[in-house]
């Protein structure tokens, strides 16, 4: 992981869906990750 001064390229969205559901998504350069997160209790 090379820093130039600048922090790495990673961003997180998190999608709050009807029902208590919950999608997070990792995006981190060119590639991206979907994580899927169990319902809240």
């Amino acid at each position: 992981m090379n820093q130039h001064g600048t922090h790495i390229e990673r961003t997180r969205v998190e999608l709050f869906l009807p029902g208590g559901r919950k999608f997070t998504l990792t995006l981190r350069g060119k590639g991206f990750q979907l994580l899927k997160v169990a319902p809240a209790r």
